[in-house]
């Protein structure tokens, strides 16, 4: 493990609010981009899960970031939290998925004739990337939780190492 000065910790740890702007900057936008909610019309929800997805990469570096920094600074409880926030949106994008490719054999309907090609290619692009996603987040959910083992622990043994001065 890297030997990191206090003045190196504390500008590590700044970024992890940097990071934290990056996610919710993205959940945020979702959350805009597919108010109104209308769960019952399936155009909606089509929209709102292909939202969702194109959400996914830039949450997912943010988690990814956020647990490099949390496995230089060995916090583990931090990482902790995040592998479990990994595992439960990898479930959401999940269930998504699945409600999407049904709406999207639905909506498909509703789609002129040609435009057809577009919104397959629009469609089968958000499934294979989910479909990508999805296991990459529970494995870093994964990780995350194994790297985090005893983060309940009392650190006896000094815990990480940290050099004092200059």
């Amino acid at each position: 493990m890297a030997e990191f000065t206090n003045r190196q910790r504390t500008l590590l740890g700044a970024l992890y609010p940097l990071i934290a702007v990056l996610v919710v900057n993205q959940l945020v936008d979702l959350a805009i981009s597919i108010t109104p909610m209308d769960f019952g019309a399936m155009t909606w929800k089509y929209g709102a899960a292909g939202f969702l997805i194109g959400a996914m990469p830039m949450v997912a570096l943010g988690t990814m970031l956020a647990l490099a920094l949390n496995a230089l600074l060995d916090h583990k409880l931090s990482a902790r939290m995040l592998g479990i926030w990994a595992i439960v949106f990898a479930v959401i994008i999940g269930f998504a998925v699945l409600s999407f490719g049904l709406d999207a054999l639905q909506v498909r309907r509703l789609v002129r004739e040609d435009q057809k090609p577009a919104f397959d290619d629009a469609t089968f692009k958000s499934i294979a990337i989910a479909a990508l996603f999805v296991p990459a987040m529970l494995w870093t959910g994964w990780a995350a939780l194994k790297f985090s083992k005893g983060a309940m622990a009392k650190r006896d043994e000094g815990g990480p190492p940290i050099m004092v001065g200059n």
